[in-house]
């Protein structure tokens, strides 16, 4: 027997009378049954820490998966953070190499207008050598012979006189020489009010045309700081003519024109207090040395009259 039978054994045999026994009888099924269900209450207790237990173990084993993919995630970001930085760094690369090619080329183009206005100019050069000549050997071969007198009773003199000046304007026309504009001279070169005054102003009606005084290229056409709208020619001698204050221009930069072709029209824009045409001549260069227009024209055969000198 076991040692809970031997005390139960004991308990009976100690008894001292049946009533004794029965109420240890009775006292030890009373122990019997709390004993059984502590052993009930132990085995539910058992049975809720193996399931904590396994419930611990998969939540630690669903951190360390969590952890594992978080991981993971990182390294792909890691991955694809590295990949755009090289395809950045390529970006920029290509682009500085772009702008280098870019900056090569406006160089070139730089040079290469500069060539093209060098033979421009020498071509320009070579043609007004070949018209000169040409316009003197016309000069030479089809020379005016002076009037003859007037008939004593008059006759038709005066109108044979009209058609030999129409004749000779038609031959300046034809001949593609003139003077700027159609007006009367207001303002000299030289100091003006205490200031110097680079140009020549001719007074005339807005849209009053304005024509080339002889061959040359347009440098620039359009805005002009105090002019409002400007024309600029260049010339075979390497001469630019200024008009400034206009109203119109009919020609763009890099345009051929010839001598009498209209370029613009009279204006009054710009700090002007009248329509009139501002006419300057540049030496060396634009704005290098302004001079007197006066001889220039007069080199040309054209005067705009006044008392400029």
């Amino acid at each position: 027997m076991g040692a809970e039978a031997y005390g139960a054994a004991s308990a009976f045999f100690g008894a001292a009378s049946p009533d004794e026994v029965l109420d240890r009888a009775a006292t030890l099924d009373h122990l019997g049954e709390a004993r059984a269900e502590q052993l009930d209450e132990l085995e539910v207790v058992q049975v809720q820490q193996q399931a904590a237990t396994e419930a611990a173990k998969a939540a630690v084993d669903a951190r360390d998966a969590a952890a594992q993919a978080a991981a993971e995630a990182e390294r792909v970001a890691n991955d694809k953070l590295a990949a755009a930085q090289q395809t950045y760094d390529a970006a920029v690369g290509e682009r500085a190499a772009l702008e280098q090619q870019l900056q090569q080329a406006r160089e070139r183009l730089a040079t290469l207008a500069r060539e093209a206005a060098a033979a421009a100019a020498a071509e320009q050069d070579r043609s007004a050598a070949v018209a000169a000549a040409a316009a003197a050997e016309r000069a030479r071969s089809t020379a005016i012979p002076a009037a003859p007198a007037e008939p004593a009773s008059g006759g038709t003199a005066p109108a044979e006189r009209g058609n030999q000046a129409a004749s000779r304007g038609s031959e300046r026309s034809a001949a593609g020489a003139g003077i700027p504009t159609t007006g009367r001279v207001t303002s000299c070169y030289g100091t003006r009010s205490g200031t110097m005054h680079n140009g020549m102003d001719i007074a005339a009606p807005i849209g009053t045309p304005i024509y080339a005084p002889a061959d040359g290229v347009v440098l620039q056409a359009g805005p002009a700081s105090g002019f409002g709208l400007a024309v600029y020619l260049q010339h075979a001698d390497g001469s630019i003519t200024l008009y400034g204050h206009i109203d119109s221009y009919s020609v763009a930069a890099g345009q051929r024109v010839t001598a009498g072709q209209q370029i613009a029209a009279v204006g009054n824009k710009g700090q002007s207090t009248g329509a009139h045409l501002h006419f300057e001549v540049h030496q060396g260069g634009l704005y290098v040395n302004r001079t007197n227009p006066v001889p220039w024209l007069t080199a040309r055969g054209l005067s705009l009259g006044g008392s400029c000198g």
